[in-house]
């Protein structure tokens, strides 16, 4: 909805989604959830790792780079980070 906000009014909108404009307007209002800063946070540091080796770690290098700074995460989290910056890590 958030992409064609522009094109489109978002009451209409949120009734063809089956849903109510007031809580669309609700939505818009919310800060961001800790999960989803602390992802981004996550892809930043997948980011720098994975250039500073000149693209050629995989998963669990990336995942012991990231240990050895302190951030500690799953590898099912790194793959699920890395994917919508398009790293595509092996495992």
């Amino acid at each position: 909805m958030k992409a064609n906000a522009g094109r489109f009014r978002g009451g209409w909108m949120a009734k063809a989604l089956d849903g109510s404009s007031s809580g669309y307007y609700s939505w818009l209002k919310h800060p961001e959830s800790r999960r989803k800063k602390e992802n981004k946070r996550l892809e930043v540091e997948i980011k720098a790792v994975h250039e500073a080796a000149r693209q050629t770690y995989g998963s669990p290098r990336i995942q012991a780079e990231l240990a050895a700074k302190g951030i500690f995460c799953s590898v099912s989290v790194l793959l699920g980070a890395s994917t919508p910056i398009e790293i595509y890590l092996s495992y």
